[in-house]
């Protein structure tokens, strides 16, 4: 593991942390996020985009949970 992946995954733990998720799931969601760069980056890139617009970041993560769904499930079961 590269040192930028450590730190990566360090930041993301710190963050996952406080939303009192079982570690396995904390572990889940960090190894999705540090295996799949692009796909996040373009998420997070969306999710600007459209609370630009004035949506709040609740409405707009639901909107991209919605269309993205497939890819998030086909993430989340590697």
């Amino acid at each position: 593991m590269g040192l930028q992946n450590l730190v990566l995954r360090q930041m993301l733990m710190a963050q996952i942390k406080k939303l009192n998720l079982p570690k396995d799931q904390q572990d889940k969601i960090v190894n999705a996020i540090v295996n799949n760069p692009e796909f996040f980056k373009k998420l997070a890139e969306d999710m600007q985009m459209e609370m630009k617009s004035g949506q709040n970041q609740m409405q707009v993560a639901q909107k991209l949970a919605g269309k993205y769904q497939n890819e998030i499930k086909q993430i989340l079961d590697q």
